[in-house]
C-alpha cells in the first residue's frame, strides 16, 4: 500500500445478488506498514437460482493514503437436492412408497464424483430390485454399476461421476412401510457429497394419518382360507 504506513484502514465488501453471508462485510484493519498485509475471510451461501460466476467487489480507505478497490470473480459450484414427498404405490396392506431424489447442478461449473446417500428411516424397508438412476435399473449389490443397497447400514448409495451445469441426476427406489407402523409422519433425509461442491442434504416428510383397514372382502377371504386350512388339518388328523 505504498512506501509509508497507511493508517486507520477500513475494508468493505460489496456482495452481488444471490450471495448471502452471516458474518460482517466491513473490517477495521488498523495501521498497515510497508510490505505488510491483512487477511479477511468471507463465507456465505449462494442462492439456488444463481447460474453465472459471481463478482465480489471490495473497497478500502485509509486516513492518509486514500482509497482503492478490487474485485474477484468466484466460480459457482452448487448442488441442489430435492426429495419427492413419498408417492404411495400400493394402497392395501402396508403401503409401498416410491422415493425420488433429484440432485441438480445449479452452478456454473461441473460437479465431480457425486455420492448420493439415503439412510432409510426405521419405518421403511427397501424393496429389492427397485433402484434406478435416471430411469436405468441398478443392481442391489456393490458391483460394477453406479449404485447399491447396503443392508447393514440400511442405506441406498448411488455415485455419479459428473453432473454438468443445469443437469439433474434422478435416483428412485421403492420402500415398504414396516409392519407395526400405525400412522403418523416418516422423515427421510438424503445426503449428497462431491469432490468440488459443498455437501448438501434434504429432508422430505410423509404423513400417513392411519394405516388402511383391511377390505371386508379380503378379510372374508382370509377367514374362509383359515377355515379351509383348519378343515384340512382336522381331516389329516382323522377328526
Amino acid at each position: 500500500m505504498g512506501t509509508g504506513t497507511a493508517r486507520g484502514v477500513v475494508l468493505r465488501a460489496y456482495l452481488p445478488p444471490g450471495y448471502e453471508v452471516e458474518s460482517t462485510t466491513s473490517w477495521n484493519l488498523g495501521d498497515i506498514g510497508p510490505g505488510e498485509s491483512r487477511e479477511v475471510k468471507l463465507s456465505g451461501t449462494v442462492a439456488y437460482w444463481v447460474r453465472e460466476p459471481l463478482e465480489l467487489r471490495a473497497r478500502w480507505c485509509s486516513e492518509n493514503a486514500g482509497c482503492g478497490e478490487g474485485s474477484e470473480v468466484t466460480k459457482v459450484v452448487v448442488l441442489k437436492t430435492e426429495v419427492d414427498p413419498f408417492k404411495v404405490m400400493e394402497e392395501s396392506g402396508y403401503p409401498v412408497v416410491r422415493c425420488i431424489i433429484w440432485v441438480t447442478n445449479v452452478g456454473a461449473e461441473p460437479v465431480y464424483n457425486v455420492v448420493i446417500r439415503d439412510p432409510l428411516p426405521p419405518e421403511l424397508d427397501y424393496v429389492p430390485g427397485t433402484l434406478r438412476l435416471n430411469g436405468t435399473p441398478l443392481t442391489d449389490e456393490a458391483d460394477w454399476d453406479q449404485g447399491h443397497y447396503d443392508p447393514g447400514r440400511r442405506e441406498v448409495v448411488v455415485s455419479v461421476s459428473i453432473i454438468r451445469p443445469g443437469e439433474t441426476a434422478e435416483v428412485a427406489f421403492d420402500a415398504r412401510v414396516r409392519p407395526g407402523f400405525e400412522g403418523g409422519t416418516i422423515s427421510n433425509t438424503v445426503y449428497v457429497s462431491s469432490e468440488n461442491a459443498d455437501p448438501a442434504s434434504y429432508t422430505a416428510v410423509l404423513i400417513i394419518l392411519a394405516m388402511p383397514e383391511p377390505d371386508p372382502l379380503d378379510l372374508a377371504f382370509i377367514m374362509l382360507l383359515a377355515a379351509a386350512v383348519a378343515l384340512v388339518v382336522r381331516r389329516c388328523r382323522g377328526w
